[in-house]
């Protein structure tokens, strides 16, 4: 399946969202005394801004036709 260029920016943007949330969830796991489990939020934080720039990138190729 291919997605349209504005459906993989509106997904960028919904998994951008995403990781505000887990990182925002890691500072809260931090404060409250559990590292573990912090930086496995904070893990999914990275890993889900990757797939986002990932996808805004491509979107972006295909509209200067690279």
């Amino acid at each position: 399946m291919t997605l349209s260029t504005d459906d993989r920016r509106w997904l960028a943007e919904r998994l951008q969202r995403q990781a505000r949330s887990a990182g925002t969830l890691s500072k809260r796991l931090a404060r409250s005394g559990q590292p573990d489990a912090a930086r496995e939020s904070r893990e999914l934080s990275v890993r889900l801004l990757r797939c986002a720039t990932a996808l805004v990138s491509e979107a972006e190729a295909k509209i200067c036709g690279i």
